[in-house]
């Protein structure tokens, strides 16, 4: 038996896509509330308020991202802190990294102290305890990227336990005191005089905020309660404390409004209180869908940003409190008990989207476009709210365990469970038809329950090679009862007994139409072929074939290895889809249906196969065990041979939740036109991109998100593009043309200068006009004569020929294309109506002057405008 990890081919490469915390840190808004920062992952995300979408991507770092502020100088600058021990200084109007700044330790937070000389702390753990760093003012302001020298950085504190640090920080609104907590303790630290207070509470503390112009501080406790410390750190003065109390588990997170008449809190309950600190009164914004983890307020308090736990952000507006936008890609799959993860269904091409289908909250399912890094769409499936705890055990929820799409996309079938242990367990199955109309999913048929026991599997038969076939839809099932069943679509007046009907409609319901077993064995899955004309079924110890028509058993497999049990099942597609993968604990089967023999087997042990429905390439995730660390290494094959087409070890510690292979113009991974994706149990989202692809394209993180590669192949077309936009879809394109008709560089560069400058700080246009028309018009260098160019020349004095010069003769060598022709004699070109096409903005064309057209050769005017703008 071959070993599948002693061969070597060519590497892939694996990039996290998605599915990073946005929610863990705190966010930071510029000085007008235009731009919110949010850290994620290793790199910051700079989302704009006015669309609600990533306007740029400060990737820089190599760890985690671990804080942003602004700078306290340059309010037009950022800082960011990492575990890798940097502290970045980024221009984040235009994404650019200004300096880098090593401290040489990592950084678990960063907070900006307001109004010192030294502004900038940082903390890291030193001998088990927290060490609060500033940075010196000389730092600061170099403008070279810095080691920071060790008599630069002053150490002003030492205090807590290591394990404490992911608790919060905050300074007054002066800048003179510093406030933390310990589980029951409440410390406030005057940095001046160097003293520190301690308050306790009967329960730990959750959440800290300090007044904006008060001294006092506001704190959240196990116990839901929400407690006001006034006149702390204050020696001739006993401390007053108010407590409020809503919230029926632990406050998650504390924010002041602005002026500080507002305190904002949220927690596990989904519901954003406002408390009048006056009046004592409160308002509520319930049904945020999801635990609420942060709590920010804008500049201005014109909206809140309420980071939720399903990975998602919130803008809600300050005036009535409705929900505008919801920032963030992928939402994360929660449950109440954290022992287990929210991820059931695994990964399911969509494809009239081309989006991947998976869970979202509680009873929800997503629909998540990997291009523009978004979610088009949620679909209730349980019909159900997000409910909080009563008490402190965790609520048994209804979840989605199955989803399945129909090859056409108009059909999705989802299965939903409920098992508390307690009452009758509940499952449910249901078939959603797609409406054109409103363009979405409908329930069409609820089944409950399909089988007696769980459902292990559900899939739907190909749809695009039965055009012939007696039933247009077919969906099969399968569950721990020892049945399979399979489900078609009939006539609604018949009740699921009549005339199956050939096409689904709005009068069509689903039924089930045939039950099958073998050896009274259960099912642990089942899957069609690539035309629908077999179905495999596993039975744990054999897996059987057999004709989804008239249920008939066509073959049976079993293993080599008697004691193994089979967990996955696939079947080959395009040239290799005679053949039928299957894997157990240790081995990797394939089977040729048309022999019914085992073509190879290999020692491994594999926990996800996934197929390519575009191309015969198949992925087979391998565990490794290395020490006392399991690791995942992904292996792409063709089923007809057991060598890899590419390898990749260590994609993730752990087990693969899901895979899906999605279409794509760049084949990332296969060179088949589709791009594996696949998600570990953290719920990060990764891409695999083979490394000529990577090699040849240099691709950013941004543009694999789907963002306009405008702005990043050349940042100084920007201003222009923003004048004239794209090119108008389904136009022609002038040609490349060659070097003889190209600006010159110098040209290049002063049009370009002027065209990306801010027009408040040129001088007036009259004193340009000249030069930027003569930058843009270059003369046409096979012209023996010369052109005149002055202000004083009169063109009309040059005739035709002295103008085209040898424009026959270089018609002959190719260039005839793009290029003016004013002779009659010569082939016409539409160059002109090419030229007018690709400056074509609101229905109008730029035209030019006969003048114009007489002084040279500017069509490469017409190929700037289409290979900057397409």
């Amino acid at each position: 038996v071959p070993v599948l990890l002693s061969m070597e081919k060519r590497t892939c490469r694996v990039l996290i896509h998605s599915g990073e915390d946005l929610t863990r840190r705190r966010i930071e808004f510029s000085d007008d509330a235009k731009w919110m920062f949010v850290c994620c992952g290793s790199h910051v995300k700079v989302y704009s308020y006015s669309s609600g979408k990533v306007a740029y991507t400060l990737d820089h770092h190599t760890k985690e991202v671990t804080g942003v502020a602004l700078h306290p100088r340059n309010r037009m600058q950022l800082f960011s802190s990492s575990l890798d021990g940097q502290l970045a200084l980024w221009d984040y109007i235009d994404g650019a990294l200004l300096r880098v700044i090593d401290l040489a330790t990592p950084l678990f937070q960063f907070v900006i102290r307001p109004g010192r000389q030294e502004p900038l702390l940082f903390f890291s753990i030193k001998q088990d305890k927290y060490v609060i760093v500033g940075v010196s003012s000389q730092v600061i302001t170099e403008r070279q990227p810095t080691v920071a020298p060790s008599n630069q950085l002053t150490e002003a504190r030492q205090f807590l336990t290591a394990k404490s640090r992911h608790n919060e920080f905050t300074f007054s609104s002066e800048g003179a005191y510093l406030a933390t907590y310990d589980k029951k303790k409440l410390m406030v630290c005057d940095l001046e005089a160097d003293t520190e207070y301690k308050y306790f509470s009967d329960f730990p503390f959750t959440a800290l905020a300090f007044h904006p112009s008060k001294l006092c501080i506001a704190t959240g406790n196990q116990k839901g309660q929400i407690q006001l410390w006034y006149d702390v750190a204050m020696q001739d003065r006993e401390v007053v404390v108010t407590t409020f109390h809503w919230h029926a588990h632990s406050v998650r997170d504390l924010c002041f409004t602005t002026d500080g008449t507002y305190l904002l809190s949220g927690g596990e309950e989904s519901v954003l209180v406002l408390w009048q600190l006056d009046t004592h009164t409160r308002q509520f914004r319930p049904r945020l869908g999801s635990p609420i983890v942060r709590v920010a307020c804008s500049p201005g308090d014109s909206y809140f940003c309420i980071s939720l736990q399903s990975n998602a952000i919130q803008l809600i507006s300050g005036l009535d409190t409705d929900v505008k936008y919801t920032l963030g890609g992928l939402r994360r799959a929660h449950s109440q008990n954290p022992d287990k993860h929210g991820i059931k269904t695994g990964l399911v091409l969509e494809p009239h989207s081309n989006s991947i289908v998976l869970n979202s909250t509680p009873g929800f399912i997503q629909f998540y476009q990997p291009i523009t890094d978004s979610v088009i769409y949620q679909l209730n499936v349980t019909g159900l709210n997000y409910i909080s705890r009563p008490d402190d055990k965790p609520l048994t929820l209804t979840t989605v365990t199955h989803v399945a799409m129909s090859t056409d996309g108009f059909w999705l079938a989802t299965v939903e469970e409920r098992d508390d242990r307690q009452t009758t367990p509940e499952l449910r199955m249901k078939f959603w038809e797609f409406s054109k109309i409103k363009q979405c999913f409908t329930l069409n048929t609820c089944v409950e329950p399909p089988h007696n026991q769980t459902i292990t599997s559900l899939t739907f038969q190909p749809k695009w090679l039965r055009t012939g076939a007696s039933f247009p839809y077919m969906a099969a099932t399968t569950s721990k009862d020892g049945d399979f069943k399979t489900w078609v679509v009939v006539d609604g007046e018949s009740s699921g007994r009549g005339k199956e009907r050939k096409e689904g409609g709005a009068c069509s319901s689903w039924a089930c139409r045939s039950v099958g077993h073998y050896l009274c064995l259960p099912c642990y899955g089942s899957v069609f072929c690539e035309d629908g004309s077999l179905l495999a079924v596993n039975f744990h110890k054999y897996i059987t074939v057999w004709d989804p028509y008239s249920c008939d058993l066509r073959a049976t497999f079993n293993s080599q290895f008697p004691r193994e049990m089979f967990r996955n099942m696939v079947f080959g597609h395009g040239s290799s889809s005679q053949y039928l993968l299957a894997s157990t604990s240790s081995h990797l089967h394939t089977w040729n249906l048309l022999t019914c023999t085992v073509v190879w087997c290999l020692q491994v042990s594999v926990s996800l196969l996934v197929s390519d429905p575009f191309s015969s390439v198949t992925a087979a995730f391998v565990t490794t065990t290395e020490g006392k660390e399991k690791k995942t290494h992904l292996y792409l094959f063709d089923p007809s041979n057991p060598t890899p087409l590419a390898v990749h070890g260590s994609v993730c510690n752990g087990r693969i939740i899901g895979g899906v292979f999605v279409p794509n113009e760049d084949a990332g991974s296969t060179g088949t036109g589709s791009k594996l994706y696949f998600m570990d149990k953290n719920q990060l989202l990764c891409a695999v991109h083979s490394e000529e692809t990577d090699a040849s394209r240099k691709t950013t993180r941004d543009e694999e998100k789907g963002l306009s590669s405008v702005r990043k192949e050349h940042e100084a077309q920007s201003s222009f593009y923003e004048i004239f936009g794209d090119t108008a879809p389904g136009k022609k394109t002038a040609p490349n043309l060659t070097l003889d008709s190209q600006p010159s560089t110098k040209a290049r560069n002063f049009a370009l200068k002027v065209l990306s400058a801010p027009p408040h700080v040129l001088p007036p246009m009259g004193t340009l006009c000249h030069s930027f028309l003569t930058a843009l018009l270059p003369l046409n260098k096979s012209s023996g004569d010369s052109v005149p160019t002055g202000e004083g020349d009169d063109l009309s004095d040059y005739s035709d020929a002295d103008v085209c010069g040898d424009s026959e003769s270089e018609s002959e060598e190719g260039q005839r294309e793009g290029r003016l022709h004013l002779e009659s004699q010569l082939e016409p070109t539409d160059s002109n109506d090419r030229v007018g096409t690709a400056m074509e903005v609101d229905g109008e064309s730029l035209r030019t002057t006969a003048a114009l057209e007489s002084v040279g050769d500017y069509g490469w005017l017409t190929d700037h405008f289409c290979r900057n703008h397409i």
